[in-house]
């Protein structure tokens, strides 16, 4: 189809669908909408005087055109055919196909198709390094400088396979790009933020649910590619008000027969915070292994616990997890009423939260469980978004209080595992 620069009339050539579409004139550089050639376009009225004008024009060339065909033998020469020009593309340098979200829209790409290799590349080890190092300064550091080269490459590895199969709730493989664009662009750091979606089968029916993302890219210099290095959930004003409703949903406020109430929620597997990294994971996981083997010696155990301690928040959804899991039994020579209560306590000490939960020796189920699920409630409450260890009790919380006897039997189980 050709089109006619409105301002300049120069001429171009563009696909059929493109009309209504802005252009750039490739002649004065100004952006008009596309029209074919020819089109007709509506004007203002015009006045009398304007109208007289006209005519007297029209009379005027009329008659010079007659005088001149008279001297003429031969037809005017054809005027010189128009060559088209493609008007320029309007690139898009900060949306959905930019080149930075592109980027980003390839690393989700590689993690569906379990594609290792490509994920690798797109990663910046060094500052993912330093990322680790000041989001768990209690862990040993990650010396990216000291790394040989294989060592680089396990490390990026073990992130790229996190990405692929990590059981995160957050793992790239998870979801789809369906938006995007770059924020904060500069020569070397960028921030793209992209809506991902994801789709669940559950049941007969499919449940769709939307999170957004803010992926830090970053390049040595401006010939060199561009690299991701962090990755983290934005949550919007309003994303914000919804995740609190549906947690107080999840919430329900129960009265014993004495009076005394208690936050309750369902127990359930908990995903890691989206800032812990794999190595952290593998860590607390570890050390949960270690601090709940009791043919080790009670040192080893207490170490581990202390560990535990001292990595602090990213050791919470493991833990939570773990005390969910254990199955008690009250049994001579069975660990689960033991290892249960050295979860809680570990727990405790991390959050600095009282649960009320007594795992004694002939408790029934049902108390067990409401104090299970007390943890629980605590962590769709508050646990979400916990930042730093709470000093004292939770006066806000109202806890199912432990009788004397319960007192005597946590005392015995102490000293049978020295101070646990």
């Amino acid at each position: 189809m050709l089109i006619e620069c409105s301002f300049c009339h120069a001429t171009a050539k563009i696909p059929e669908d493109k009309e209504g579409a802005k252009v750039r004139c490739s002649e004065c550089g100004k952006i008009y909408v596309a029209r074919e050639k020819g089109t007709k376009v509506k004007r203002g009225g015009v006045s009398g005087l304007h109208i007289g004008i006209g005519i007297g024009a029209v009379v005027v060339i009329a008659v010079f055109a007659l005088m001149y065909n008279n001297h003429q033998s031969k037809p005017p020469p054809k005027p010189a055919p128009v060559v088209a020009k493609e008007p320029d593309v309007i690139v898009d340098t900060s949306g959905w196909d930019s080149e930075l979200v592109k980027l980003v829209r390839s690393v989700y790409d590689a993690a569906l198709g379990a594609n290792e290799g490509t994920l690798v590349k797109t990663l910046d080890g060094e500052r993912i390094a330093k990322r680790v190092n000041e989001a768990n300064p209690a862990v040993p550091a990650v010396d990216w400088g000291a790394m040989d080269a294989v060592q680089k490459e396990t490390f990026l590895q073990g992130i790229a396979n996190d990405m692929i199969r990590g059981a995160d709730e957050n793992a790239a493989y998870k979801w789809k790009p369906v938006d995007g664009k770059v924020l904060n662009y500069d020569h070397l750091d960028v921030i793209v933020r992209v809506t991902t979606d994801q789709r669940v089968e559950q049941g007969s029916g499919t449940i769709a649910d939307s999170r957004t993302y803010d992926w830090m890219l970053h390049r040595t210099d401006e010939r060199s590619k561009w690299k991701a290095w962090s990755w983290e959930r934005f949550i919007s004003a309003d994303e914000a008000r919804a995740m609190r409703a549906l947690s107080k949903k999840k919430v329900t406020k129960v009265t014993l027969e004495d009076g005394t109430s208690l936050f309750q929620a369902e127990i359930r597997h908990i995903d890691d915070y989206p800032d812990t990294t794999p190595e952290v994971h593998a860590q607390v996981e570890q050390a949960i292994a270690t601090m709940l083997d009791f043919k080790l010696r009670p040192k080893e155990n207490n170490l581990a616990r202390d560990q535990l301690v001292a990595i602090g928040r990213p050791a919470i959804p493991q833990l939570l997890n773990k005390f969910g899991e254990i199955k008690i039994v009250d049994a001579d020579g069975d660990d689960s009423l033991t290892q249960v209560n050295v979860v809680y306590d570990t727990l405790k000490r991390i959050t600095g939260y009282e649960s009320g939960f007594t795992a004694m020796p002939g408790q029934t189920e049902e108390r067990r469980t409401m104090a299970l699920k007390a943890y629980f409630a605590w962590w769709e409450r508050k646990g979400k978004n916990f930042k730093e260890q709470v000093q004292g009790k939770d006066l806000l919380e109202d806890l199912i209080v432990p009788t004397e006897r319960d007192k005597r039997e946590l005392e015995k189980e102490k000293a049978k595992t020295g101070g646990n």
